[in-house]
């Protein structure tokens, strides 16, 4: 699964991806709801690829 979520083809995703995983991690790992989790990993990547990191 941590391939998957920081690969993309045979390279790195960019870094947006990864710092939303972590942004999910570290709200896992402080018991946050599980929609909680996904929603703030989602917006992490998404407000990061909109400020154009890849």
């Amino acid at each position: 699964m941590a391939t998957a979520a920081l690969t993309e083809g045979h390279g790195l995703a960019g870094w947006a991806r990864p710092a939303g995983v972590l942004a999910g991690g570290f709200l896992a790992l402080r018991r946050a709801p599980f929609p909680v989790v996904v929603i703030a990993a989602a917006a992490t990547t998404a407000v990061l690829r909109l400020c154009g990191l890849p």
